[in-house]
């Protein structure tokens, strides 16, 4: 008798999910626990076929915080082992669905400005990848890590009303943008070697993003430090700064960064790889020798640079070094 009550004994051990629902759509840290027998000894969480979590103590819950997932759909696993050996496991869908809204403090429609004024962008609902500054629809700022602060000399600005937007990208993908218009008021003119600073500033950022893109640079022409050049070199460092915003893969870059690492990632000593899409040094090397000479591993390189200098990879091998996590995103 006591061998089928063992049997059955085993065959009553499982785990299911405290509170949540297949198909269940969550937000912000949502709690995944985990519904077991009391002679369970762990139980491990895995998301999207990734290990996220093994708990050994009761209650064996994982504080999942969904503000670095994409929105949408995910699969969650648990499995669970028993002291005997005895596992079980269950699967389920939840579905990520995060808010994500940019703002500016302290800077109201219709306010006069003058001076130095600190704009300090902030984003609510999920983490930003970075976030764009713009001024009359022309990039200023790229700021790719909290706290966003920069400031604005508006003395350098024309008298009158200026549009401020500012453009955040979520680390889920999601993109927000706010647009404030503000009115400057007279200040100092600006000298002349401040304005050939500026210029020689935007020229560099121009032929830098065009170098990144490998695209032909733009003619440069005589700087004389006018507010003319200025206003001319600091638009195309806008338009290249702005297509260069969006890699021809950008979403899938991006999905593939949600499985991989931080942007700013560095060797842990064990895999040789670095930054959000993971490159080794023979990739570095191979496919952005410019950055890796100047700048080092990939963990330096700004989230565009590592997005572009994938790009390259991609025209040869296309989703190919990514094999695990271009899976997940469907992409192979």
């Amino acid at each position: 008798m006591l061998a089928p009550l063992a049997a059955a004994a085993a065959l009553a051990f499982g785990v299911s999910p405290v509170g949540l629902s297949d198909g269940q759509t969550v937000s912000g840290v949502t709690r995944i626990e985990a519904s077991v027998p009391a002679d369970t000894q762990r139980v491990e969480v895995s998301i999207d076929g990734r290990l996220r979590a093994v708990v050994t103590t009761a209650p064996f819950a994982y504080d999942w915080d969904t503000t670095k997932e994409q929105n949408g759909p995910h699969t969650v696993e648990l499995w669970a082992v028993a002291r005997d050996g005895t596992t079980a496991s269950s699967r389920f869908t939840l579905v990520v669905a995060n808010a994500f809204l940019a703002s500016l403090p302290g800077i109201e429609p219709g306010q006069q400005l003058t001076g130095v004024v600190q704009l300090t962008p902030q984003v609510s609902g999920q983490e930003a990848q970075w976030i764009e500054v713009l001024v009359d629809d022309e990039l200023r700022w790229t700021l790719p890590k909290a706290p966003y602060q920069v400031a604005w000399n508006t003395a350098l600005e024309t008298p009158g009303t200026h549009e401020v937007t500012v453009w955040a990208v979520a680390a889920s993908g999601l993109v927000s943008q706010i647009r404030v218009s503000v009115v400057v008021g007279a200040g100092q003119t600006a000298e002349r070697k401040l304005l050939l600073a500026q210029t020689l500033k935007h020229r560099a950022a121009t032929w830098n993003l065009q170098s990144l893109m490998r695209v032909p640079r733009t003619p440069s022409g005589t700087l004389q430090g006018t507010l003319a050049e200025l206003v001319t070199w600091r638009s195309r460092a806008s338009a290249a700064r702005l297509r260069a915003a969006h890699p021809p893969h950008l979403d899938e870059w991006l999905c593939i960064h949600s499985h991989e690492a931080g942007w700013n990632n560095k060797d842990t000593g064990r895999n040789g790889h670095y930054g959000g899409l993971q490159m080794d040094h023979d990739f570095m090397q191979g496919y952005g020798p410019e950055l890796y000479e100047v700048k080092g591993t990939a963990d330096s390189w700004t989230p565009l640079e590592q997005m572009w200098v994938a790009e390259r990879a991609w025209q040869v091998r296309g989703f190919n070094p990514w094999p695990t996590t271009a899976r997940m995103c469907g992409l192979l």
